[in-house]
C-alpha cells in the first residue's frame, strides 16, 4: 500500500485547504482531511457491512459500513464515494446520496495511527441484495445485516467495528427519515 499518495486537507468547515500524504495525515496529533463513507441497504432493510482488511494500516479487520475512503485532491467526494463502491465491493451504477457530514478524531490503539476527518456521508439504497467482489487488499469479508440490529451489535461489541461506524449509521439513517 502506497503511503505517499495525496489526501485532501480541510480547514473546520470542510473547505480544501491543501493536500498532504496520507501517512502525514495520520501521524498523531493527526490533520484534518476529508473521508468519505458510503452507507448500502437493500429493499429487504439489510445493511452491508464490510470487514476491513487486516492489511490495512488503521483499524484493520474491523467492521465497518460498506466501504469508506478519501478523496483525492480536488476529487468531489460523490466522486470518490462512487470510485471507492467500485474498488473496494465490484459494484457499478450504485446511486449514493449525500446525507450529510460529521467531524471527528479518533486514535487508534493498535498502530498508533489518527483518523482526524471531515467525514462526507452518502446512503445507496439497493433494490434488492448483490453479490459483491471485495478487493481483498482492502476487504476480509462482508456482511448482510438487518439494519435494526447493526447499532446494538456494534454497541455490544464496541472493538470489533470501527469507532465512526456508529456515528455514521445513525447520521445516515436520520437523514434518510428527514429526507423521507
Amino acid at each position: 500500500m502506497d503511503e505517499n499518495w495525496l489526501v485532501e486537507t480541510v480547514d473546520a468547515d470542510g473547505r480544501p485547504c491543501g493536500a498532504a500524504p496520507v501517512e502525514q495525515v495520520h501521524r498523531a496529533p493527526g490533520v484534518l482531511h476529508r473521508a468519505v463513507s458510503v452507507v448500502i441497504v437493500d429493499d429487504r432493510g439489510h445493511l452491508l457491512l464490510q470487514r476491513r482488511s487486516a492489511s490495512k494500516p488503521t483499524f484493520a479487520s474491523r467492521w465497518d459500513v460498506a466501504c469508506s475512503g478519501h478523496p483525492l485532491p480536488g476529487q468531489a467526494p460523490s466522486k470518490a464515494a462512487a470510485v471507492r463502491v467500485y474498488e473496494e465491493l465490484g459494484l457499478t451504477a450504485v446511486v449514493a446520496e449525500p446525507v450529510g457530514c460529521l467531524r471527528h478524531r479518533m486514535r487508534d490503539p493498535a498502530g498508533g495511527r489518527v483518523e482526524y476527518v471531515f467525514h462526507h456521508l452518502y446512503l445507496a439504497a439497493l433494490g434488492r441484495p448483490v453479490q459483491v467482489a471485495v478487493d481483498p487488499l482492502e476487504v476480509d469479508e462482508v456482511r448482510w445485516v438487518v439494519a435494526a440490529d447493526a447499532l446494538p451489535l456494534a454497541a455490544g461489541r464496541p472493538r470489533a467495528f470501527t469507532p465512526w461506524f456508529i456515528k455514521a449509521v445513525t447520521a445516515t439513517f436520520a437523514a434518510a427519515v428527514l429526507l423521507g
